[in-house]
């Protein structure tokens, strides 16, 4: 199950003249050198954004699925990745995953 969590509550019309770009990996670094990795899609100048928090396999390919999914409709859309680029197909692995900082 995905919880999505909006952002910014002004809404997208469908007729936006916007380009949607495709979901990608990015990777966002901070001063004390730990990094963050993300998976984004929708236009850069959307009105509105959501925030998807993936479930406890990771960023699995539902994931990308529903963030490309609400990019296409307007909505700049972030999964940031909890499991440090790993995922997980069980639950034994998930555990696993969730259990490494």
């Amino acid at each position: 199950m995905l919880l999505l969590l909006t952002l910014v509550g002004s809404g997208i019309a469908e007729g936006s003249s916007s380009v949607a770009e495709k979901g990608r990996f990015f990777t966002l670094k901070h001063n004390d050198g730990s990094e963050l990795r993300a998976f984004v899609a929708g236009p850069a100048d959307a009105n509105g954004a959501v925030l998807v928090v993936h479930d406890y396999l990771g960023i699995s390919d539902a994931t990308k699925q529903s963030v490309e999914h609400l990019g296409a409709l307007g909505y700049r859309t972030i999964a940031f990745d909890l499991y440090g680029g790993k995922s997980a197909t069980s639950h034994e692995e998930a555990v696993k995953a969730d259990a490494v900082p």
